[in-house]
This record gives structure tokens, sequence and C-alpha cells, in this order.
């Protein structure tokens, strides 16, 4: 039985990154993605010429097409491991024709994800999930979510963490920074990932802003790029905060940093104080694990799903309705943010405002718990490692032979 993998496209991305992984470690024999993608794989197969900018409708109708087009390539002995939504589509209907083993990967929470097609993907999701052989998921949120709003077979469904490269990590963040030095000999607050509607990084200008008038020092880092880069910068320019690109010459006289995508962004991590996710869903953040990784404290969103059961060895589902401060085991809990941009100047704070601002001042005031922290994180983020999630795929494709 031939294991060949399916995703959208193998670009910057939680998902990209957790296949790109399991491609150096897994035996395969083709990889096929729906768009053009820029990373060089060995038996690599794109199914259009599609990008990234193309238009969501368009790639929604050509579902059938792609379809079409992968069933050419597999048959009976074949097994599709497929990532993200469309590509769980795409691989499910395609089995019905080449009689191949559709393994579909859900890796986000499809009730927030979809926008401006929202009600036609979960209305496909519906309809085309349980026609899976199997499902996975990265977290018990997100399997939680497939069985309650789409009615999705339990028995199906099997969770796999998603599993960080540590000795790769362990090298990559002792790099020099270069250029970027004098700027993290200040106190630096650090997110990564894309700059879009999920990760809800507007709250994070906002609170900074307010953090600034207590510590001038601060600043704040933000690496990864998005569709709401430009409304980001923006609404930081209308905080009044001093904001650096990368079409600009470095120095530290800035407030706020857009690095955009980093190969590497590890040496950022470690020499950060904080790394703090305002995230507005997730099902499983990769972001989160690679700052553990680097040893950082983490202060994050209650979010639908992931943060609550990284930090929590015993997570409770129902625990994701508890919108208040938690200081659990491996980082601290906040609740939700504003789900919306707001691209005005508001000066003003709600009650969940100041205390993201009282928590992340606690943190920044308190070496002592900084440490303890930075601690508890690197031994969290062990607990994904390749060691220890490997062997769940392994074991996974075994039983599925």
């Amino acid at each position: 039985m031939e294991l060949n993998f399916l995703i959208n496209s193998i670009n910057e991305g939680g998902a990209e990154k957790q296949l790109r992984i399991l491609s150096e470690n897994l035996k395969y024999r083709s990889l096929f993605t729906l768009e053009k993608s820029d990373y060089e794989l060995s038996s690599y197969i794109s199914l259009s010429n599609h990008k990234q900018k193309t238009s969501p409708i368009i790639k929604t109708l050509y579902i059938p097409i792609y379809s079409k087009k992968i069933s050419k390539h597999l048959g009976k002995n074949d097994v599709l491991i497929s990532f993200m939504t469309r590509a769980n589509l795409v691989n499910i209907i395609s089995s019905k024709k080449s009689g191949h083993k559709a393994i579909i990967s859900e890796r986000t929470n499809p009730t927030m994800e979809f926008t401006s097609i929202r009600s036609l993907y979960l209305n496909l999701i519906r309809r085309y999930y349980n026609k899976a052989d199997y499902i996975l998921t990265n977290s018990n949120g997100t399997k939680k979510e497939l069985i309650d709003n789409y009615y999705v077979n339990e028995n199906k469904i099997k969770v796999i963490e998603n599993h960080l490269d540590m000795d790769y990590i362990s090298k990559s963040k002792n790099e020099e920074l270069g250029e970027f030095k004098k700027i993290f000999e200040y106190p630096i607050l650090v997110n990564l990932g894309r700059l879009n509607m999920s990760k809800g990084q507007w709250n994070l200008i906002k609170i900074f802003h307010h953090l600034k008038k207590i510590n001038k020092d601060l600043k704040l880092v933000f690496l990864g790029e998005g569709e709401l880069k430009e409304d980001l910068i923006s609404l930081a320019r209308r905080y009044q905060l001093k904001v650096y690109t990368r079409d600009m010459d470095i120095s530290e006289n800035f407030d706020v940093y857009f690095f955009g995508f980093q190969n590497n962004p590890y040496k950022f991590l470690s020499k950060s104080k904080l790394y703090l996710c305002s995230s507005i869903w997730e099902s499983f953040p990769n972001a989160i694990l690679e700052a553990m990784a680097c040893s950082i404290p983490v202060i994050s969103s209650n979010c639908r799903y992931g943060p609550l059961e990284i930090f929590s060895i015993k997570a409770d589902i129902d625990d994701y309705d508890k919108q208040i401060k938690q200081e659990l085991d491996f980082g601290i809990l906040m609740p939700m943010l504003e789900k919306k941009i707001n691209k005005k100047f508001d000066n003003s704070l709600n009650t969940q405002e100041k205390l993201w601002i009282e928590t992340i001042l606690e943190m920044l005031s308190d070496p002592h718990k900084r440490d303890l922290y930075k601690g508890l994180s690197f031994a969290r983020a062990n607990d994904f490692s390749l060691k220890k999630i490997m062997p769940k795929w392994l074991n996974f494709i075994e039983s599925i032979r």
C-alpha cells in the first residue's frame, strides 16, 4: 500500500510546515498540491496553476476538476492523507473514482475559518467528511467541533497533535541576529503567524500602545505576512507608534516591527521576553509550540482550539468556555479580545484589555516567574517532539494497512 500526501499548497503556514516535516520522516510516493508552491520537494505534483492570491471562489469551484486530475494518479493500493479543508474535499471526492483510501486531516476550526463562502463549505463538510475512511485532528477541541457541528462519526476520528523538530529548533535559535541585534537589547513582545483575521493581532497593537506609556523601552515584533498587514501598520500609526517594515533601514528607533516571513523565526523567539497569542480561533497553534521550544513564556487567548490543551495536560474541553485569567501548568490563558479589527483610534480599555495589560506587566516585572515559565515552556514543547509524535503517525499508518 503506497502512501501519498495532498495539501492546498506547501508554502508558509502551520499545516504546511507540519506536512513538510512529515514528508521528511515518512516514506511516500507522491505529494500533490492544489496550487503552485515555492518549496522544492521530491515527487511534488501541482494540480493547477492557481496561486495563493487566486480567488477562493475560483478555487472552490475547481474542486471537481482537482478531484478528476488526482484520481488519474491513484488506485486501490494507494492511501492519500490530505491536509486542510479544500484538499480534504478533493481527497474524498476523488476516492470514489480511484478507489484509494481517503484519510483527511482537519487543521483548523471550520466554523470560524470561512467567510465569503462560509455556508457552502460548512455544507460540504457535513455532506462529505463522513465519507472519508479516517479523519485526523490535531486537538480534542477540533474533534469535538466535527462531532457536534458536522455530525462526523466519532469512531472515524483520531487525534494526533502537531509535532516539533526540537533538534532543528535547538540549532536554529542560536543563529546570530546580525542587523537585528540592537533591537533585541530591548524587552521584546513577539507574535508569530499570518497577519489575518484568525490571529487578532490588532488587539496586541492597542494593548502595546498602553504598555508603552508605562514602559517606554518595550518593543513589539510581528513575524509573518498576510492580508491584514497594511491595516495593522495603519492602525499602529494611528496609535502614534513608530512602525518598521522591511523596506526601511533597521534601527532601534521604532516601536512596532513587521519583520515579515522569516526562514528562521527561532532566533527571534528565543531572544524575546514574552510570546503573545491573541488568536480568535485556532486548532492547535504551531506558533505557540515553537515559542515554547525556544523557552519563552507564553500568554495566550483561550480561543477555540489548542492553547488550553497545550497549557494543561488534563484539559477539560468545557474549559474553552472559561473566559478568565488562568495560570495553568505551562502557560497563562487569558480571555478573548475583540473579534473584529477597529481601524480607528480607540483609546478606551475594556475589562479584558486591562487584564491583559496587568498580566503582561506582571510577567515583565517578575524575573522569577518568567524563569519558571521559561522552563515549563521548554518541558512542554518536548511532549510534542518528533520522537513523541512520530510513533503515533507510524502506528496509525500501520493500523490502516
